[in-house]
């Protein structure tokens, strides 16, 4: 009984009654916490999938985000150029 009690109590329940009536309360209690806890165990697996996926697809765009590197070089070689003080004033 004493043991009964302190369960209880530990969870901030009412601790007086007959046996039978702490039994229930802390098998009531105990069914809705291993619930809680296989509920958090889901959601955590379902968070984790959806990261895996959202990382798969965010990892396919970064390796390619520019789907034609020749634009991306021609970008790079006008800037080159622009660089160049005397380019393009006809010396």
């Amino acid at each position: 009984m004493a043991e009964l009690r302190l369960e209880l109590q530990a969870r901030g329940l009412p601790s007086k009654g007959l046996k039978s009536q702490l039994s229930a309360r802390l098998q009531k209690v105990l069914k809705q916490e291993q619930d809680a806890e296989e509920k958090d165990k889901e959601e955590a697996s379902e968070r984790e999938r959806d990261t895996e996926a959202a990382d798969a697809d965010g990892h396919a765009a970064a390796k390619d985000p520019d789907p034609d590197p020749s634009d991306r070089d021609n970008d790079k070689d006008k800037r080159e150029v622009s660089s160049i003080p005397w380019f393009g004033r006809g010396i």
